[in-house]
């Protein structure tokens, strides 16, 4: 039974972590300190019941074999997914970006009212993580609407459509907005990612040729 616990525990604490958003553990090769310690657990267990300390039971050298095939396979699938999805949604990469954007002024005064006439952009605020990602904010105040955006692209690689839908929303989440967003791709390679609060009469056209003109390359 001791030997069927220790199983049990490595398996289940492997399958676990990879729902877990520990920053705090180290991480090797992209795994957890308690998935690595999980297969050396399952295997000592398997090996002590070669060696005859612990009874032995033929299907528990299934349990490091799986693990070590999981930790295989997710490495390569990782390696290879041309999205980096694991990266740029690693627990570490999130909250390095949420750190980097509480700096960010991307309130507007609430004394102050757009109008239908006004168009002026504020505050284009830069940053770049770790994991190459580069990120420029601003506001603007444009024909009634009052509208936050993001401009993002990444370095060396190039962001896909489907990445930066991702980092959109986990942009909303980080900031509380509740407004739908647009992306508006650009040749450069730089995404735009735009939220907008109407306060009169909205003309988003606008705001993107605004947009064009004022938003500054990543």
């Amino acid at each position: 039974m001791t030997a069927f616990y220790i199983l049990a525990y490595a398996c289940g604490r492997f399958w676990l972590e990879l729902f877990r958003g520990d920053v705090e553990r180290p991480f090797f090769g992209g795994f957890s300190q308690a998935q690595w310690i999980s297969l050396v657990l399952a295997a000592l267990a398997a090996c002590s019941e070669r060696l005859g300390i612990l009874p032995q039971s033929q299907w528990h050298w299934a349990v490091p074999l799986s693990i070590a095939s999981a930790m295989s396979l997710l490495y390569v699938h990782r390696r290879c997914d041309p999205s980096d999805r694991f990266e740029l949604t690693h627990p570490r990469h999130i909250r390095e970006l949420a750190e980097a954007m509480q700096g960010l002024d991307i309130s507007f005064s609430p004394d102050r009212k757009a109008t239908n006439s006004e168009s002026s952009t504020q505050s284009v605020q830069l940053l770049q993580t770790s994991a190459g990602l580069r990120l420029s904010s601003g506001k603007l105040s444009l024909f009634g609407r009052r509208m936050v955006y993001f401009s993002v692209s990444r370095h060396p690689r190039q962001l896909e459509l489907r990445q930066v839908r991702r980092l959109a929303i986990l942009i909303s989440r980080l900031n509380s907005f509740t407004v739908p967003f647009d992306l508006k791709p650009s040749a450069s390679g730089v995404f735009h990612i735009l939220f907008s609060f109407p306060t009169l009469e909205p003309d988003p056209s606008q705001a993107r040729k605004m947009l064009d003109n004022n938003v500054p390359a990543c």
